[in-house]
């Protein structure tokens, strides 16, 4: 898989954040429903915990720091981590 800048994730994410309270948790539940893997890396190494704690998308960030697996040691091309 090509990844060039963003990837759709990440996309659909920053979708999610121009609704209501409850459309943002419906939309990221059906990203977590039908597979979206919330620690996939797109060319800069970010994953969309980086990019929802660097856009104060406090409802996303909330529902992914929620999520059992998600990797919070996740390292950016800088060095960085979601929570630096």
């Amino acid at each position: 898989n090509e990844r060039v800048g963003n990837w759709p994730l990440i996309h659909s994410i920053i979708a999610c954040s121009k609704g209501s309270e409850q459309e943002k948790i419906t939309c990221l539940e059906v990203i977590k429903k039908y597979g979206g893997d919330f620690n996939e890396k797109n060319d800069q190494e970010r994953t969309p915990l980086h990019v929802s704690v660097d856009r104060q998308m406090i409802h996303v960030t909330k529902f992914l720091l929620d999520m059992p697996n998600i990797n919070l040691n996740a390292k950016e091309k800088q060095g960085w981590t979601p929570l630096h």
